[in-house]
Parts: C-alpha cells; sequence; structure tokens
C-alpha cells in the first residue's frame, strides 16, 4: 500500500518522467494548488452569501453580514474603545504615527464628514426605497430581453418585440428615480470633506514642522485638562473673592456688578487652555521621540478613561472631573514608564492579527515620513 502510495505521488509531482523535482514542476503544483483553495473559498463565500440560492451576490446580500457584524458588536462599543485606549496607552510606541494620523482626522476632517456621510446615506435608503418601488418593471424588461434574446423563430415573438422593447425603455427611464434618490451634492460635500480631513493627516504626519504642532496641541489639551479640573475651580474661587472684597469700593462698584462669576470661570479656563497649548508646542519641538510617545500614552489613556467613566457607575468617574484627570495622567504614565524606560511595549502574539491593518498602515506612513524629511534635509 505504501509503495503504491509512493508511486502516484511520484506519478503527480515528476510530470516530465525524469525522475526528478523540477523548479516548474514543484510551481505548476503549488498554482495548482493554490487554484482549488481559492476556488474552494470563493465557493464557501458564495454559498455564505447567496441567501437566496440564485448563483449571484446582490447588495443587499452584501451589505447584510456586515450590518449584522456591526449590531453584533454596538453593545460593546464602549468596551471596544476602551480596549482600545488601553492597547494605545501601553503599546503605542508600534503605532505613532498611525495615532497622530487618527488624532489629526478626528479633529479636522471627521466633524464635518460625519454629517455628510449621514446625509448620504440618507440618499442611499432613498434610492433603495425607489429600487423596490421600480422593481416590477424591471424585472419584466429582464423577462422581454430574454425572449429577444432566447427565441425570435414564431411570428408571434416577433410582433411582441416592439412591446417589449417599449416596456424595457420604460423599466429604463424609471431608473431615474434611483438615481435622482442619490443627490450629488451630497457626495461631492462627502469627497471635499475626505480631502480636507486627510490631506491635513498626511500632513501632520509627513511635515516634521506639522507634527510637533499636532502632537504640542494634543499634549496641551491634555495639560489644559488637567490643569482646569484641579487648579481652575481654585482660581475661579479665589477670583470671586477678590471681586467681593473689590465691590467694598465705591469706586469701582459699577465696573465689576456686572461681572459674574461664570464670566470669571470662562476667562480662567481660556487662559490656561492657551498657555498649556503654547507650552506643549514649546516641548514638543524641544523634545522629539520621547513627546511623541507620550503623546501616544495620553491619547489612549483619554479614550480608555473616558468610555471606562460610561460603563462604570456615575458616581465614580464621570462626575468627578478631578478623578477623571488623575486616573488619564497615572494611566498615561503608566505606559509611558512600560514602554520608554522598562523597554517594553511589544505587541503580544495574538494581538498581532486584529491589528494587522494598523501595524501596515503604520509601516506606509512611518516610511513615508522618512523618505520626505530625509529628502527635506538634503535640500
Amino acid at each position: 500500500m505504501d509503495e503504491e502510495l509512493k508511486e502516484k505521488v511520484k506519478n503527480l509531482l515528476d510530470a516530465d518522467k525524469d525522475g526528478k523535482l523540477s523548479f516548474e514542476e514543484a510551481k505548476a503544483m503549488a498554482l495548482a494548488v493554490t487554484k482549488d483553495v481559492s476556488s474552494a473559498a470563493r465557493e464557501r463565500l458564495l454559498a455564505w452569501l447567496d441567501t437566496d440560492g440564485d448563483g449571484t451576490i446582490s447588495g443587499a446580500e452584501a451589505q447584510a453580514p456586515i450590518v449584522g457584524l456591526w449590531r453584533r458588536l454596538a453593545p460593546y462599543k464602549h468596551s471596544l474603545l476602551a480596549s482600545a485606549g488601553f492597547i494605545c496607552t501601553f503599546y503605542g510606541r508600534n503605532f505613532k504615527y498611525t495615532i497622530l494620523f487618527g488624532r489629526t482626522f478626528a479633529t479636522t476632517g471627521w466633524p464635518s464628514l460625519k454629517p455628510a456621510l449621514r446625509e448620504l446615506a440618507a440618499s442611499y435608503e432613498r434610492g433603495k426605497k425607489a429600487v423596490k418601488t421600480h422593481a416590477p418593471e424591471i424585472e419584466k424588461a429582464k423577462a422581454a430581453l430574454k425572449k429577444i434574446k432566447d427565441d425570435l423563430s414564431s411570428g408571434d415573438e416577433k410582433k411582441k418585440v416592439a412591446v417589449d422593447a417599449a416596456r424595457f425603455f420604460s423599466a429604463w427611464k424609471s431608473l431615474d428615480g434611483v438615481f435622482a434618490a442619490i443627490d450629488p451634492k451630497k457626495l461631492l460635500a462627502v469627497l471635499k470633506s475626505a480631502y480636507v480631513g486627510l490631506s491635513a493627516s498626511f500632513a501632520s504626519v509627513l511635515s516634521e514642522s506639522a507634527a510637533k504642532l499636532g502632537v504640542g496641541v494634543g499634549l496641551g489639551d491634555a495639560i489644559g485638562n488637567a490643569i482646569n479640573a484641579v487648579v481652575a475651580p481654585v482660581v475661579a474661587r479665589w477670583l470671586t473673592r477678590l471681586k467681593d472684597r473689590a465691590l467694598e469700593n465705591e469706586e469701582i462698584q459699577d465696573v465689576l456688578r456686572d461681572v459674574d462669576d461664570t464670566t470669571l470661570a470662562s476667562w480662567v479656563d481660556t487662559l490656561i487652555s492657551a498657555l498649556s497649548t503654547a507650552l506643549g508646542v514649546y516641548v514638543a519641538h524641544r523634545v522629539d521621540d520621547v513627546i511623541y510617545l507620550y503623546s501616544a500614552c495620553v491619547a489612549g489613556a483619554t479614550l480608555a478613561v473616558d468610555k471606562l467613566a460610561i460603563l462604570l457607575p456615575p458616581n465614580l468617574l464621570h462626575d468627578n472631573a478631578r478623578l477623571k484627570q488623575l486616573a488619564i495622567a497615572t494611566l498615561a504614565t503608566a505606559g509611558f514608564v512600560y514602554q520608554r524606560i522598562l523597554q517594553r511595549g511589544h505587541l503580544p502574539f495574538f494581538l498581532h492579527l486584529p491589528l494587522a491593518p494598523f501595524a501596515i498602515s503604520e509601516s506606509i506612513l512611518d516610511k513615508m515620513a522618512m523618505s520626505i524629511r530625509a529628502a527635506s534635509l538634503q535640500n
């Protein structure tokens, strides 16, 4: 039995019967196996998506798995985002350019792109309704074309050709309602928003000055939020006391009477935010590689704590700004120490596959940034 099996394998691999396995024979065997695997994968994918068994995949059938997956993951949205925040905090050194790109796009492109996408989705739904409305006419047109193609030998069929053709053109005109339901202006707005956001995001990564500016502003926002949560209330109370004492002076009572405590607090917040942003930009230009890492840690910690504040009881983090900022600072510092000082932060093996798209994007952005910056230094 073993000899027969060996003979069959030999005959399968050694196509030219020369007793040797050449490179071309091995290549042909590999291509045959790959072709068989690809065909089997296509058949399985078709069987999975083709729910009505007509041998083709419609738009609704292709959309159904995505919608189903989205609905299944929706209850775990905040948990997944909190997990992503922890990954950015403790493994952000592997995705520093991707994180910077995402933060820039979230600031510049997404605010205008999101409503435009919502409007485009509404247009798409109107188009689907129009398709359903005109579906009978389209099916009749298909049947008419099939008759024209299959059999024109009968005299009755020849007489019906004109009627069937007229029905086809009527159905074609009904498709105008489908295309009219999709607003081209909304589509143009989506493309413009995406272009602006992506251009700014690529510039923030590829340009060293823009990258440092983006990192500095992000770091300044984190510093400002922390200071506002701790220092701003104290400063506001101190200014309120000064105001109350100053009101005892009759000469300035009319000036200070219209200044309320909310206005004072707003001015304090604005001043602290401006100074924090300037400090963040200054530090980003002074300390290069370290600040990239810490910025990624702060971004991840902020995302993780924000989502944990939603998942945990409201009295723990959501309603306590000081405790929330303390948690962000502690988590970001822990992530920075873990990666920078302890020299950890390499991705565990079980995260390689789920994070493969981000690893690919990081590799592309890193190579683009290095090549462009090297070219600018030469010039």
